[in-house]
């Protein structure tokens, strides 16, 4: 990667980038680390970042995906504009360097491999890395993250999260004609079911029609 455009990249902000090595750093500098701290089960992950970046014409591991996830290792975790090793998320191989990852620098305890697949295939099917929409994706997962690898509070949380309810609650209330005005219950769990992103919720709609 040319390290003009790997430069503009990882200074571009938090929807294209997630500087995980960043974020373990910051909590090692304030306190030592145990294995709870950690984000992913192979500890070498955790001192990696992550960032999309267009899709390259002729990696053939990619099929329409117009925009790709890269894991990338630096050489010097103090500069990461020096250059590193990076590796697609899309990349067959990507399963065989993790396992090298895993071999060579270990797996913390109490944390699982299937929890970090659930991770990684979360940060290739998102459109960006962006906390907010990132945290919505781990909750509708059923996945805990340390709060200190997501910049963004629970109170922050939910404050977006609250205001973005408050503007589908109107419409829900219009399209749920048969629906009592005075069951809110109903309604406010309907705009729970859109938010999460289940199908059910178009399924609910449709029967109080």
């Amino acid at each position: 990667m040319d390290r003009r455009l790997l430069k503009a990249t990882l200074t571009s902000g938090s929807s294209k980038v997630f500087n995980c090595l960043s974020m373990t750093k910051s909590l090692a500098s304030s306190q030592e680390i145990v294995d709870e701290d950690y984000v992913f089960s192979v500890k070498a992950l955790n001192y990696a970042v992550y960032f999309k970046e267009p899709s390259e014409k002729g990696r053939s591991y990619l099929t329409n995906i117009p925009i790709d996830t890269l894991l990338y290792v630096p050489y010097n975790s103090d500069n990461l504009t020096e250059g590193g090793v990076s590796v697609s998320l899309n990349d067959r191989r990507f399963e065989a360097v993790v396992q090298e990852f895993s071999q060579s620098f270990g797996t913390a305890e109490h944390k699982s491999a299937a929890t970090d697949r659930a991770i990684l295939d979360i940060f290739k099917k998102t459109p960006s890395l962006d906390p907010y929409l990132l945290k919505s994706e781990f909750h509708r997962a059923n996945i805990n993250i340390p709060s200190h690898y997501l910049k963004i509070s629970e109170d922050e949380w939910r404050t977006i999260r609250d205001y973005v309810r408050s503007k589908l609650f109107p419409m829900v209330t219009f399209g749920m004609k048969s629906v009592s005005a005075a069951n809110p219950a109903k309604i406010d769990n309907f705009v729970d079911k859109i938010w999460d992103g289940s199908d059910h919720a178009y399924r609910v709609n449709a029967h109080t029609h």
